[in-house]
């Protein structure tokens, strides 16, 4: 199992430098570009619930690729799991459905 969010883009990211910014060396994110094919840019978050309790700075960690994809990348960002649009004044509900 695991937990989802989804960054959309209206316009394409410079992939080098969003790698850059959000690649997490650890690897309790995981991070894939999703193809639609209509001319939007997706970019899936994806994290195992093994994750969860393996990775004491997981939240951390997601909060700072959040930040840099809508801040920096020009992503919205979505919760896949409560289905909503993830911004600073939700991140509390965010987390307490990721970690309690």
């Amino acid at each position: 199992m695991s937990y989802n969010i989804i960054g959309i883009a209206e316009k394409e990211p410079n992939w080098k430098e969003l790698h850059s910014d959000v690649f997490n060396p650890v690897g309790a994110i995981e991070m894939f570009p999703i193809d639609q094919g209509d001319g939007k840019f997706y970019l899936g978050l994806s994290i195992p619930s093994k994750n969860i309790e393996t990775h004491p700075n997981l939240w951390q960690q997601l909060e700072e690729v959040i930040n840099q994809l809508r801040n920096k990348h020009g992503f919205q960002v979505f919760d896949l799991y409560g289905g909503f649009y993830v911004d600073q004044n939700n991140l509390a509900e965010l987390k307490k459905q990721l970690i309690g």
